[in-house]
């Protein structure tokens, strides 16, 4: 599998993954009056949970643009090899 389309799997992986975090079910295991570093769990889990989607997230889309020029500036390059100037 090329590395691309492992980083759009991702891609589509990734809010499926947010769905199932946010289940009533998985929230009913983090909750139920426990203590984390002073903190009731389930909010410490929900925002922990949301700052590491997003920053997931943000990855995958820097990473899916970077390989998106590179593959735009692969189709650019001429017969010769020489790349065209896009306006």
């Amino acid at each position: 599998m090329l590395p691309d389309q492992r980083l759009r799997d991702a891609a589509l992986l990734l809010p499926i993954v947010a769905v199932l975090l946010m289940l009533p079910a998985v929230l009913g295991l983090v909750s139920g009056g426990r203590w984390f570093a002073g903190l009731p769990s389930l909010p410490t889990f929900i925002f922990t949970t949301w700052l590491l989607l997003i920053v997931a997230g943000a990855w995958l889309a820097r990473r899916l643009a970077r390989d998106g020029d590179n593959a735009d500036e692969a189709v650019d390059a001429d017969a010769d090899g020489q790349r065209e100037r896009r306006p």
